[in-house]
């Protein structure tokens, strides 16, 4: 993971799995861009029942 997505990463505090995964500034346009998303392959709890899920949908 590169260092600036590891920065907001850590100050965003998103909950596993998901991560910032890019960052990008446009100086002339005095824009900060996070993406976040998750690995492929992570499980979410279920709203209902709270049993970890693969994602079908993204």
């Amino acid at each position: 993971m590169d260092q600036g997505n590891q920065l907001f990463t850590l100050a965003l505090g998103p909950i596993p799995p998901w991560m910032v995964n890019e960052v990008r500034f446009t100086a002339e346009e005095k824009r900060l861009d996070l993406h976040v998303n998750f690995p492929k392959g992570s499980r979410f709890p279920c709203p209902v029942c709270g049993q970890e899920c693969p994602v079908h949908d993204s």
